[in-house]
């Protein structure tokens, strides 16, 4: 099994590459950075001046892997899901997609993106939310609890182990 990354739009290039070598300790697997591909301008709403979620895992599907793996799309853009006024990520339940926003993770990115990377990866792997605050699986409405959480799994959801 491996991950891919795959730029939406414009992303740092320090940023994807930390990210993947961060992703590859912390779970264990390979990662590969496709490139970049630019954001559909169907995923944008007007009305809110972000972009769709869910329409961008729609949009990932699209994409052919050459190889089995999962595909985690990161985005500069800030990001929306139904019901929620913003979203960190968002991911396929034990499906191959899986998207993060950088937009709201200033300051300690490298940290944050890590989690919420990992965090969306677990949801490709069957985690569901964990009710632990510390487990990477926690659900975060704000980066205090972004902040809060460990980059790694709790003894709970450790499918790694």
């Amino acid at each position: 099994m491996k991950v891919f990354i795959i730029s939406l739009g414009s992303v740092d290039s320090v940023v994807l590459k930390n990210l993947a070598e961060d992703l590859e300790k912390v779970l264990k697997i390979d990662v590969t950075i496709l490139g970049s591909i630019t954001l559909s301008e169907e995923a944008y709403s007007l009305e809110r001046e972000q972009y769709s979620g869910d329409f961008i895992l729609k949009y990932l599907s699209r994409i052919i892997l050459l190889e089995n793996g999962k595909l985690l799309g990161v985005t500069e853009e800030d990001l929306y899901a139904k019901g929620l006024n913003f979203i960190f990520g968002i991911a396929q339940i034990s499906e191959r997609n899986a998207v993060i926003s950088l937009n709201r993770l200033k300051d300690k990115i490298r940290e944050r993106a890590l989690k919420e990377a990992v965090h969306e990866l677990g949801h490709t792997f069957g985690l569901l939310h964990c009710e632990n605050k510390s487990c990477v699986m926690s659900f975060s409405n704000n980066l205090d609890e972004v902040d809060a959480k460990s980059s790694d799994f709790c003894s709970e959801h450790n499918f790694l182990r």
